[in-house]
Order: structure tokens, then C-alpha cells, then sequence
């Protein structure tokens, strides 16, 4: 049996609006979320910038997958998307 760890980033889009969100894992949860193929979790386009669009799918996503609607990517919203199967 072997293990397998990632480490990413928290993406924090409680307010975008006021501070434009950046950052190395930032295009990879749009692409993720993208890959969903769910309309109301398109981010719009995969740039790397957290914005509105990008937070409104984050939370559309959570809802969707009964994790806490906090706007806040972190451990339990990366493993919903990330789903590692052995």
C-alpha cells in the first residue's frame, strides 16, 4: 500500500470584490471546478484570478456537495474535487 500527499493551497474568496485573489493553486481550482462540467460551477475563464465568478461557483460547489458554504477552499473542498481512489 503506498500514500500519496498533496499540499495546497487555502483560497480564501470571502471578498474578492475588495482583494483580487492570486495565487499558484488558484487556476487549478478553476480548472477543476470547470472539469465539473456543472453550469453553476463555471469560474469563467482560467486565468488565475479569483474573482466573483470564481467564488460564486465555490459556493454553488460546497452547497452542492454538503460541505460548509464558506467561500474558503481548504482541505475538505480541495479532497471533494481532488478525489484520490486507490
Amino acid at each position: 500500500m503506498s500514500s500519496v500527499t498533496v499540499n495546497m493551497d487555502f483560497i480564501d474568496l470571502r471578498n474578492p470584490d475588495r482583494t483580487l485573489v492570486l495565487g499558484r493553486h488558484v487556476d487549478n481550482l478553476q480548472g477543476l471546478l470547470k472539469a465539473g462540467r456543472n453550469p453553476a460551477w463555471d469560474p469563467g475563464p482560467i486565468d488565475g484570478r479569483g474573482g466573483a465568478r470564481t467564488k460564486a461557483a465555490v459556493l454553488a460547489f460546497q452547497g452542492a456537495n454538503s460541505l460548509d458554504q464558506d467561500a474558503i477552499v481548504g482541505p475538505l473542498t480541495w479532497g471533494t474535487l481532488i478525489p484520490f481512489r486507490s
